[in-house]
């Protein structure tokens, strides 16, 4: 049996230990409820559109919404939402997910990208439509997918002649959504400062 003096000392290292217990508890929880794409992707799969009320839907969406949000930025920026899927929705519903996905700061980042000169604008779509490209090739290596850079060609030569701006607010829903990776892509090369050269 411990001592008077020694007491302290155990009770000292026994309450170390329980904080380690605790802490390595909270980690590995947390790192199991970690939103991920896969996780995303299943819930998305999960959700059957036909059998569900308009209030259903509505809820469903915004949990998908919620746990898209949940989602590091490097998830969300190499997400894709499924086309088909999509599609099912209706336009209100359409909308709701592309301004949920698309935050405030973009649209402002997206102003100050188009009081960029002209070829600096260009540059940075080039480079952008590069690291999507080089993204979608490296995650379809596995499947023998070629790169693409997940926009439709005539998507692709209106934002390279017209400016974002002016494309996003003119844009249908489901360009909007394949807008999102674009933009998501030069939203990061704004903050990162590698738009110069």
């Amino acid at each position: 049996m411990p001592s008077q003096r020694q007491r302290p000392l155990f009770m000292a290292a026994a309450a170390i230990v329980l904080v380690w217990l605790l802490c390595w508890a909270g980690y590995s929880i947390a790192k199991k409820s970690q939103m991920t794409r896969e996780k995303l992707n299943r819930y998305l799969q999960s959700i059957d559109l036909e059998k569900m009320s308009a209030a259903e839907r509505a809820k469903a969406l915004q949990a998908l919404l919620d746990k898209w949000n949940a989602m590091s930025l490097e998830d969300r920026r190499h997400w894709h939402i499924d086309h088909d899927w999509f599609a099912r929705l209706t336009d209100a519903e359409k909308a709701l997910i592309i301004e949920g996905m698309v935050p405030a700061q973009i649209k402002l980042e997206l102003n100050a990208f188009e009081q960029l000169p002209k070829e600096q604008r260009q540059r940075i779509i080039d480079r952008a439509m590069k690291q999507i490209k080089e993204a979608s090739a490296n995650a379809g290596a596995g499947q023998g997918g070629a790169g693409d850079s997940g926009l439709s060609p005539e998507l692709e030569a209106k934002v390279r002649t017209m400016g974002l701006s002016a494309i996003y607010s003119q844009s249908s829903a489901q360009s909007k959504v394949e807008l999102a990776p674009l933009l998501n892509e030069i939203q990061q090369q704004l903050e990162s400062g590698h738009f110069g050269h």
